[in-house]
C-alpha cells in the first residue's frame, strides 16, 4: 500500500513532506519520536487500555497496517511492525479479528500470534520476588 509506505517514511524521517502544500526545505525531517505511542495514547477508545508497561513496548512500534479479511474468517487483521527492542525478537506482531457471520461489528474470535519474549521481559507477566526467610535456630528441648 503506497500510502502506508509513504506515511511510514514520513514518520520515520526518511522522506520529506515537500509533496504537500507545506513549506519545507525538501530534506527529510527528523523522525517523529514515538509516533504510534502518542497516537494510541491520545485516542479516547484506546488510551484507557494502555498501561505504563505497554508504553515501554509501544515506544518501539514503527508501523501499523490493517487488512480486510473475507471468506470464512471475515473480519480484519492488524499487523504491528516493531524496531529492534529489548522485549521480544518478533519484527511483526499480528492480531486477527474474526467477526460473527451475521454481524458487521461483533467479534466471534480473536487470534493473536505467538510473541517470542526475551527472558524476563514479558510485560504481560508480573514478576513476584519471594523472600526466603532465614532458618531460626532449633529450640533446645527442655
Amino acid at each position: 500500500a503506497p500510502l502506508y509506505d509513504e506515511r511510514k517514511e514520513i514518520f520515520n524521517g526518511t522522506k520529506a513532506v515537500d509533496a504537500y502544500d507545506i513549506e519545507d526545505d525538501g530534506e527529510p525531517d527528523a523522525p517523529i519520536p514515538e509516533f504510534w505511542l502518542t497516537a494510541f495514547s491520545n485516542h479516547d477508545k484506546v488510551a484507557p487500555y494502555i498501561t505504563e508497561r505497554d508504553n515501554e513496548v509501544l515506544a518501539y512500534l514503527d508501523d501499523v497496517r490493517s487488512e480486510v479479511l473475507t471468506g470464512d474468517d471475515r473480519g480484519f487483521k492488524l499487523t504491528f511492525t516493531f524496531s529492534e527492542n529489548p522485549f521480544f525478537s518478533n519484527k511483526e506482531l499480528t492480531k486477527m479479528y474474526v467477526l460473527q457471520p451475521e454481524d458487521e461489528i461483533v467479534p466471534k474470535e480473536f487470534i493473536g500470534c505467538k510473541i517470542d519474549w526475551n527472558e524476563g521481559k514479558d510485560v504481560t507477566v508480573q514478576q513476584v520476588k519471594k523472600r526466603v526467610k532465614g532458618k531460626k535456630g532449633d529450640k533446645a528441648a527442655k
